[in-house]
């Protein structure tokens, strides 16, 4: 890809060192050396770095919502923007309405 970047999709990561000497470690046994590597594994990340901010990460079930406004607010919800909020009942955000067709 451009700038030096490697995007591989559908490749299990077996080891992740960072350090001076990043490099990825693929379950195919092909090492690749970085100078900068992200990590986005989500819940599978302790396994991945089990090193890695030791007993700070905590793995959170988070439901997704999605409804169906009502026709009338079409135009309204669409103009929002995007928005956070936390509360009594924890985080919640929303996403301006994007309605095609």
């Amino acid at each position: 890809m451009s700038l030096g970047t490697d995007w591989r999709t559908g490749v299990r990561v077996r080891e992740v060192a960072l350090g001076d000497r990043p490099r990825v470690l693929l379950d195919d046994g092909t090492l690749l050396p970085a100078d900068h590597v992200v990590v986005t594994a989500g819940a599978y990340l302790p396994g991945l770095l089990p090193g890695f901010m030791p007993g700070q990460l905590k793995v959170l079930r988070r439901v997704l919502a999605w409804t169906r406004p009502d026709p009338r607010e079409l135009e309204r919800l669409a103009a929002m923007p995007v928005w956070a909020s936390f509360g009594p009942a924890g985080f919640v955000y929303g996403f301006p309405y994007g309605h095609e067709g």
